[in-house]
């Protein structure tokens, strides 16, 4: 419960390093990831050894996964996996009573053959064993619903 509330209590950063001040809490510096600018749908911090994985897909009610969310998902793991300074992580989601609802279900409907969907689903199956195979522990801070592929990725973390 402590950890959901300081973690809930991470705001977008605006600078490079920044100090939190919140009640009840004591004051520690955060870094944040260089590529965060570019990233949509997933974001990082770093408190102590600590990366704080932020889950938000733009402009939805719900977290899903879809390839964006894979790719940047992808990439942030591979930042912190090289990263000397980070010795776990933590994934969060960004939106209230939801963790990840599952697939994008239109990223789905858009697929023309059933390789697609294969393909699809073998992409996201690679994500879930490198996050198992990840020599730093994850943790999953579910809040609210994880359903279909969130759960997986729940699964696949420490």
């Amino acid at each position: 419960m402590v950890a959901s509330r300081a973690i809930g209590s991470l705001r977008c950063f605006t600078n490079a390093s920044r100090t939190l001040r919140s009640p009840g809490y004591i004051c520690r510096n955060f870094t944040r990831s260089s590529a965060l600018l570019t990233r949509t749908h997933i974001n990082y911090g770093v408190k102590g050894d600590v990366a704080v994985i932020r889950i938000n897909s733009p402009n939805s009610k719900v977290n899903t996964l879809n390839k964006e969310l894979q790719s940047e998902f992808v990439e942030v793991m591979n930042e912190i996996w090289a990263s000397d300074q980070v010795r776990s992580a933590v994934l969060i989601s960004s939106k209230p009573g939801c963790f990840i609802a599952g697939a994008d279900i239109n990223m789905i409907a858009s697929c023309k053959t059933p390789q697609e969907v294969t393909e699809m689903s073998q992409e996201g199956q690679k994500m879930f064993e490198k996050l198992e195979k990840f020599t730093k522990p994850v943790v999953a801070a579910i809040s609210g619903s994880c359903l279909g592929g969130g759960l997986e990725l729940a699964i696949a973390c420490q």
